[in-house]
């Protein structure tokens, strides 16, 4: 094999590696923002840190326990997985989490979902998948 050659090889391989940095990414990033979903659910709080409202006297009087949106499990088993590329996909554990994520006239918002600009701690989820990516696919350098 001739220097050209090899050297060829050798940038055809890093660009091969380096057009997977997205999905790498992508993979990371899933399950870090799954993970910071589910500390949400046991800390009672919204993608800020911020305490879900309590339950209602009437809710703690049938027995209900904090933290809100605990009661069944079901709405914790949101599915955080990579999209198709790059990317990532977030359902919400049951079809009624939307209303609380938004609220409604007799119910107040208790958001699982960001509402606003991303979270730090989603920014850093992110940050860290796409720079581990990166650092699989250039060996670190």
């Amino acid at each position: 094999m001739s220097a050209g050659s090899a050297a060829l090889s050798t940038i055809t391989r890093a660009l091969n590696e380096l057009a997977k940095v997205p999905s790498r990414a992508a993979s990371g990033a899933s399950e870090r923002i799954d993970a910071l979903i589910q500390r949400e659910f046991d800390q009672g709080t919204d993608p800020y840190d911020s305490a879900w409202e309590p339950l209602a006297e009437a809710t703690l009087d049938k027995g209900r326990t904090d933290p809100p949106l605990t009661d069944s499990g079901a709405l914790r088993e949101v599915e955080v997985t990579p999209a198709r590329g790059a990317g990532i996909n977030v359902t919400l554990g049951e079809a009624y989490g939307a209303f609380h994520q938004i609220g409604t006239r007799n119910m107040p918002a208790r958001p699982i979902l960001p509402t606003g600009p991303l979270p730090v701690a989603w920014r850093e989820a992110i940050d860290a998948a796409a720079l581990e990516a990166c650092n699989r696919a250039t060996g670190g350098r």
